[in-house]
């Protein structure tokens, strides 16, 4: 699992006057499209839909069995259970700063969340046990972490440990329940440390003044803004370069590989290049949406690239 607690959403327009006026409660499909977003849609289908990806090319094909369904389900329910306790947990920060997000907007009840929370968490349990025990304690192990993040670790000067021990879990959890693991995928992890910390600074740095303001300390607000940019960007790098030498070092097929490393490299420059042409929350928040699919690129073209 991957911890995206933070799936960013675009703020509505401030409206005219003096100072931010309260928002406006949503009506009708407005409410609804409003409330969706407490399960943070963006990451949720992205990790979902790299799940797919790696299942693909963990069993060279379609796995049978409705596994491939299960399996997306699984993280699906994770993730949701993940982005509503982030935001029940931050509803009174939320409110000060967020205002439009699904529960101080009132498009989401507090006491509502705090079931749908529960609710997906339990459904991710019982679909995950379904692979057996040794996936099931890696599927609960990678949405333990992200719910940790959320309760306690966000706030901390170790937030950044969040992503970089939950996304190597994910590769080796699609692997085994599967029944393919093999020891070559052992080494997901020193680059996956690698790449979830610098993803995670990545994720906070658009609101990184904002919830500095705020009381949150966490990995970027402690770094500060630019050692924390350079993190991130210093981090994503590295850990393309660990993948591409890893690759080369076990004998990938090269061609997979460095296609795979070369797309990584253009996303992140595409990233660079929009903060140098306008640096701000805005293109940072850019930069996020261009990395996190670059990290699943990665991940998959490396796996799918393994002999």
């Amino acid at each position: 699992m991957v911890p995206t607690p933070a799936g960013r959403e675009t703020a509505p327009l401030p409206s005219a006057g003096n100072g931010p006026a309260a928002p406006e409660r949503p009506r009708g499909t407005a409410r609804l499209s409003r409330a969706l977003r407490i399960i943070h849609p963006f990451p949720t289908a992205l990790n979902a839909v790299a799940v797919v990806m790696l299942a693909l090319v963990a069993a060279r094909g379609s796995p049978g069995g409705g596994a491939l369904a299960r399996l997306a389900a699984t993280m699906l329910a994770a993730q949701s259970a993940i982005g509503i306790v982030n935001d029940y947990v931050d509803r009174f920060l939320d409110a000060r700063t967020k205002p439009w997000k699904p529960i101080p907007s009132g498009a989401v009840r507090p006491d509502v969340a705090r079931w749908l929370g529960i609710a997906a968490i339990v459904l991710a349990l019982v679909l995950g046990a379904t692979f057996g025990p040794a996936a099931w304690a890696l599927s609960t192990a990678g949405m333990s972490v992200g719910l940790v993040y959320d309760l306690w670790l966000k706030r901390s000067a170790f937030s950044g440990l969040t992503y970089a021990v939950a996304l190597p879990l994910a590769p080796l959890w699609v692997w085994t329940a599967l029944d393919r693991f093999t020891p070559a995928l052992l080494w997901i992890w020193p680059v996956g440390l690698v790449l979830g910390g610098a993803l995670q600074i990545a994720n906070a740095l658009p609101d990184i003044e904002d919830d500095a303001a705020h009381g949150v300390r966490g990995t970027a607000q402690w770094l500060g803004p630019t050692r924390a940019l350079a993190a991130a960007w210093g981090g994503y790098l590295l850990a393309v370069g660990m993948a591409l030498g890893a690759g080369l070092a076990l004998g990938h097929d090269r061609r997979v590989l460095v296609l795979g490393a070369a797309a990584s490299m253009l996303l992140l420059a595409l990233a660079m290049l929009a903060y140098v042409r306008r640096p701000g929350s805005a293109a940072l928040q850019f930069g996020w949406s261009l990395l996190a699919p670059g990290a699943g690129v990665l991940a998959v073209t490396w796996l799918a690239a393994l002999r």
